[in-house]
């Protein structure tokens, strides 16, 4: 009887499993199914498999031109602002998680960490205008710094939730321990903090790293030509002569593959991070 209610729940547990990664892998499956379909069955074969697998729409891409720049322009562009904005944004927003985790609890740090929480739930696109009109007196329209400001603002409110949490499961033992040696907070932090909560660090490095990867709203209002990102790019095959849906599908998949290969690379580091402390007690 046990074994046929434990054969039971195997039974519903991996059917629960087959149909999340069903909801994940065939809208990917379908992306790119799209992206070798010829044009002319775009519109005409309502199956999801093509008739005959074309690389078209990739060979358009890597040779398609805007501004006399190519692909690797935007996908350099990209880059720039996912790796700049990250190394920004973990460096400062942990520290500034690390003195809100040390600091007294108190009214002021009770509305530092509140205000923290909206900056992070609040619709972005409630601040595309003011940061237009920021960049624009500040003459950064269309540039990479404008993006990577912006891009920030989203990640330090980010960092500070999830590096307090890490910076909370450090013993203080540790640090006063270093500080009756001598060290200095700076030193205790950068010695003893950081090496013990790497794998925290590398978890919000990476998340940040996506999220800026794929980031749309705001870059869109403030790159209009030469700081365009993989996002816009894509956005730009809705034209008003209509959507090329191949081209369209296929630079998804290419803007896809770095974070695929990232998660595949460092998911142990990853799922470490986002569960240390979790059992804790």
């Amino acid at each position: 009887m046990n074994e046929k209610k434990f054969s039971a729940y195997q039974i519903f547990r991996w059917l629960i499993i087959l149909l999340a990664v069903a909801l994940v892998v065939l809208p990917i499956l379908f992306l790119f199914f799209t992206s070798v379909k010829p044009q002319s069955e775009l519109y005409n074969n309502p199956k999801i498999l093509p008739t005959q697998f074309l690389w078209d729409n990739y060979k358009s891409i890597f040779t398609f031109e805007s501004l006399n720049s190519g692909i690797l322009f935007y996908l350099k562009n990209t880059i720039i602002v996912a790796l700049v904005s990250t190394l920004i944004t973990v460096a400062f927003g942990s520290m500034c998680a690390y003195g809100l985790s040390r600091l007294r609890k108190g009214k002021l740090i009770a509305i530092i960490t509140a205000v923290i929480v909206v900056v992070r739930f609040y619709p972005k696109i409630t601040v595309i205008l003011p940061y237009f009109l920021l960049m624009k007196n500040l003459h950064l329209l269309d540039t990479l710094s404008a993006i990577i400001i912006s891009h920030i603002s989203i990640g330090i409110p980010l960092t500070v939730m999830m590096m307090t949490t890490f910076y909370n499961e450090v013993p203080k033992e540790m640090e006063e321990a270093s500080r009756v040696d001598g060290a200095s907070v700076l030193t205790t932090y950068f010695r003893v903090v950081v090496p013990t909560t790497l794998s925290g660090m590398a978890a919000t490095a990476i998340l940040m790293v996506m999220t800026s990867w794929n980031e749309f709203l705001l870059a869109s209002g403030l790159a209009s030509n030469h700081a365009k990102t993989f996002p816009i790019v894509i956005a730009g095959f809705v034209t008003d002569k209509g959507t090329d849906w191949g081209g369209m599908a296929a630079l998804s998949i290419v803007a896809m593959v770095p974070m695929v290969l990232i998660v595949l690379f460092t998911q142990k580091y990853l799922i470490r991070g986002l569960t240390a402390g979790a059992v804790k007690g």
